[in-house]
């Protein structure tokens, strides 16, 4: 049979209707189909699916070693995870722990240092007791310690002080382990003082007491001063940045608060629209912030948190529980929530940009009054240890400047205060129950890339090796 062939000539008129009814309904099924390659060239969803897909991540963290980015996640189930090559293969980290009566590893915190990408830590439910665990390099499971269920403990602070590089905050004081694992000492609390968030910066441990009083410690110190005070009892998150001219920021329930480390200057940023989840910095950006709201709308900032842009096609709220940068490269963004690891180019600006300007959306905060509190005179033990800096990144892209509605003014509210020695109290017996803050560590590299204008269709890829 050499083809089909419809005699037009000799059908009968109503037939010939029926016909060309026929061939147009399928023209009209078709077409669709057809403009569908068209449109997606056009457009494309900025997220893609990496991994992970039905399962319930608690958390997420990226650190580098050699080069490569070592991507950990974690679920409620116990399950954790580790992949070396952006989220394309996974190997199952948890065999090795403790398991409850169900056969599940009950994980209350997980730290990776982020020079080391290889030191990870974490802190498992184990019976009667709370076991501290770290991976060793052969990627055997090593418990370091064993305190009794029900102590208070805080976050791990993974990364170098010192000769230390993993911090275990307790009831009594803070364990320093080295790297092979053994307790090298134990560092006292500030007398009198309740701790209420702690972070680990460049051989600097910073603590935020319940009255909001920041106290800063150093390597070359060894005895806490309190270094400033923070005008907010409701900071559930503290991060650091590395660079040149880095801060800290202290991310409240309702503001932003960034400190000076040079010199104790602290200025109130607003936040914008929604409920605020996570902040992470940028690892080679000074000032350059993400923040994620409780809608799953993530927000960044070029100038410190003066002002917020959001994030175009941002995830929901079920997909978008947790965010981390990629610290090799940068200008990969990370999301992880009730239904895989999802990433995206960030695309922000670079430093040099032509003179064409494209307006974009700006979220602006109104004003408020200024509010200076005197300061107090009191005893001067030492002047406060400056972060040390990092050197820029060349940036080599040149896309167009962003340039963005006119902003009202906005204040500046400025603490001063002054340091105060504190002696170190007696040593105290360590006793745990954890109390959890998420925490974000960057380490600088990389360079930047502008906003995709078209990336591949969100086709689920292979689900983790379990």
């Amino acid at each position: 049979m050499k083809g089909l062939h419809i005699p037009i000539t000799g059908l009968s008129q109503p037939r010939r209707r029926r016909l060309a009814t026929w061939l147009l309904a399928v023209a009209i099924f078709t077409a669709p189909l057809l403009l569908i390659p068209i449109a997606a060239g056009r457009h494309t969803f900025a997220w893609q699916i990496i991994g992970g897909k039905r399962e319930h991540w608690n958390g997420i963290l990226t650190a580098q070693w050699e080069g490569l980015t070592r991507i950990y996640l974690w679920s409620a189930n116990g399950a954790l995870q580790r992949s070396v090559d952006g989220g394309m293969t996974w190997m199952i980290l948890q065999e090795g722990l403790p398991r409850d009566q169900w056969g599940r590893v009950q994980l209350l915190d997980v730290a990776v240092s982020p020079q080391d990408g290889r030191q990870l830590a974490v802190v498992a439910s184990e019976g009667s007791y709370v076991s501290l665990y770290r991976l060793d390099g052969e990627d055997q499971w090593q418990r370091l310690r064993q305190l009794p269920a029900g102590t208070r403990l805080w976050p791990l602070l993974a990364g170098w002080f010192g000769d230390a590089n993993l911090l275990w905050p307790t009831e009594g004081s803070i364990l320093a382990f080295d790297e092979q694992g053994h307790l090298q000492k134990n560092i006292p609390w500030p007398l009198g003082v309740k701790p209420a968030q702690l972070l680990l910066g460049r051989q600097t441990l910073w603590l935020l007491d319940q009255k909001g009083d920041l106290w800063q410690r150093t390597t070359k110190a060894q005895t806490w001063r309190r270094f400033c005070a923070v005008p907010s009892r409701h900071v559930f998150q503290m991060v650091t940045a590395e660079q040149k001219g880095g801060a800290l920021y202290l991310l409240g329930t309702e503001s932003l608060w960034q400190v000076s480390t040079t010199n104790g200057t602290v200025r109130r940023r607003a936040l914008p629209p929604g409920a605020p989840l996570q902040l992470v910095v940028h690892p080679v950006l000074a000032g350059y912030l993400f923040l994620l709201s409780s809608n799953g709308q993530i927000w960044f900032s070029d100038n410190g948190g003066a002002r917020w842009r959001p994030l175009p096609e941002s995830l929901s709220a079920a997909m978008a529980r947790y965010i981390a940068i990629d610290p090799v490269q940068p200008d990969r963004l990370y999301a992880v929530g009730n239904d895989g690891l999802w990433w995206r180019q960030q695309g922000q600006p670079t430093a040099t940009a032509t003179s064409t300007a494209t307006p974009t959306p700006t979220f602006t905060a109104t004003p408020t009054p200024t509010n200076t509190p005197s300061p107090t005179a009191t005893p001067t033990l030492a002047p406060a240890h400056p972060a040390t800096a990092t050197p820029p990144v060349t940036l080599t892209s040149t896309p167009t400047k962003t340039v963005p509605p006119t902003a009202t003014a906005r204040p500046t509210l400025t603490a001063t205060c002054t340091n105060t020695p504190v002696p170190p109290p007696p040593a105290v017996t360590p006793t745990a129950m954890l109390a959890r803050t998420p925490t974000t560590t960057v380490s600088p590299t990389a360079t930047m890339t502008p906003f995709p204008t078209a990336t591949p269709t969100r086709t689920p890829g292979p689900p983790p090796s379990r």
